[in-house]
């Protein structure tokens, strides 16, 4: 038994001495890392402690050996291999080749960037019109108290709801007297399309216009280039725009305005917009005529005896001068017993559809022949001109002028 006791005390001493110099055996490996881990950090450069994809290469004798850790070694090993190849393409392109090239492509996408910006600000600053006719009504009393810039000008299916009031006066103020079955007629004529005055859409910013008439101030003034440079070009009556004309009036038209005994639409073009202008009884079966593409030679005016020759319009290219635009230029800008010219009707359109409006060939300068096509001198009379007032719609012009709704054309020479 004292036996067995002694044994198993050594047993436990045996134990004991074991476990502490196991003990110490850790701690002074543990120590001798830690120490030997500082030396080298204080010898080597700390960014060298990162190896490159290139410097990393597995010692052979490793991969040869039986290791109890290979499968997680090797796991960790496909990570870092992982880890590496993703750090070595980042790396890629941080080099200073493909570095520049990033640069030139952000420089041309800002540059395009900013190319768009001031395109879209050039357009806009287009379409803006900062002076317009009727902003004039804000520096000219005169002009405020007269110009009625939502007035109708052109009539249209719509009217044939209000033709009770529009027979309320005579042509060309109202429609007194006119058959309403010949105004539908005319109003839903499958060929009265009545066109946009702008077209599809308007162009972008002030539209100027020139409102050219037939006076004889126009001839030889070589004008006509400065007339074409306008959006828009006003013609009325026989306006002649092609030959020897050209240089002096311009040869382009963009809207014409006539009744029937005046009218000289074949020499202005195929694209020109129609102005019709309806006077008398005999004009309002003129127009359905026009859209009916009837031959009417034989038609009598009362102007013309001898009746007015056919019209080249296309049907589809009219328009109706509303009879409330004739009422309001008379009411506002004329004295009530007298209707305004063609010409005037062309001046107070473009007020309302232009920015700027330029007026060539108006007032009838005494020194000049009536017209600028005449091929002899013919001196103004008023009773060439009834029943307009002529005077009267030359002072008008010339205080449009003085009030800036227009820019007369003068002449010295």
């Amino acid at each position: 038994m004292a036996v067995n006791k002694s044994r198993a005390r050594l047993q436990s001493t045996m134990v004991n001495v074991l476990f502490c110099y196991a003990a110490f055996t850790v701690t002074g490996v543990v120590t001798w890392v830690h120490l030997h881990t500082q030396t080298v950090r204080q010898q080597v450069p700390q960014h060298s402690l990162l190896p490159k994809l290139s410097d990393f290469k597995p010692d052979p004798g490793i991969l040869d050996q039986d290791l109890p850790l290979e499968n997680s070694l090797e796991k960790a090993g496909n990570q870092t291999e992982n880890s590496l190849e993703k750090a070595g393409n980042q790396t890629e392109i941080l080099k200073p080749a493909n570095r520049q090239e990033h640069q030139q492509k952000q420089q041309v996408i800002e540059q395009q960037q900013k190319q768009e910006n001031r395109h879209e600000t050039e357009q806009t600053n287009k379409a803006k019109c900062t002076k317009t006719i009727a902003s004039l009504a804000k520096y000219s009393k005169w002009f405020r108290d007269r110009f009625k810039p939502k007035t109708k000008l052109f009539m249209d299916k719509n009217d044939l709801k209000d033709l009770r009031r529009l027979s309320t006066r005579i042509l060309p103020n109202g429609l007194r007297g006119q058959k309403q079955i010949t105004m539908n007629d005319i109003l839903l004529h499958k060929n009265f399309t009545n066109p946009p005055v702008h077209g599809p859409s308007k162009k972008p910013g002030c539209v100027s216009c020139a409102v050219v008439g037939s006076g004889g101030i126009l001839n030889g003034s070589l004008a006509g280039q400065e007339i074409d440079s306008h959006d828009y070009v006003f013609r009325v009556n026989q306006a002649h725009s092609s030959g020897r004309f050209a240089e002096d009036v311009g040869h382009r038209t963009t809207f014409y305005t006539f009744y029937p005994e005046s009218q000289n639409i074949s020499k202005q073009g195929d694209d020109v917009i129609a102005f019709y202008a309806m006077f008398k009884s005999y004009d309002v079966q003129y127009a359905l005529r026009i859209l009916n593409g009837e031959n009417y030679t034989n038609g009598v005016s009362k102007i013309l005896k001898n009746g007015t020759k056919s019209s080249d319009i296309d049907p589809k290219r009219l328009k109706l001068i509303h009879p409330g635009f004739f009422l309001y230029i008379t009411n506002e800008f004329l004295a009530k017993k007298f209707r305004p010219t063609t010409g005037a009707l062309n001046v107070f359109i473009a007020l309302h559809i232009c920015d700027d409006v330029r007026v060539y060939g108006f007032g009838y300068d005494l020194r000049y022949s009536l017209h600028y096509y005449d091929k002899e001198f013919i001196k103004h009379r008023d009773a060439l001109t009834v029943p307009h007032n002529i005077e009267m719609e030359k002072k008008l012009w010339l205080k449009l002028h003085d009030e800036g709704a227009i820019k007369l054309f003068k002449r010295d020479l």
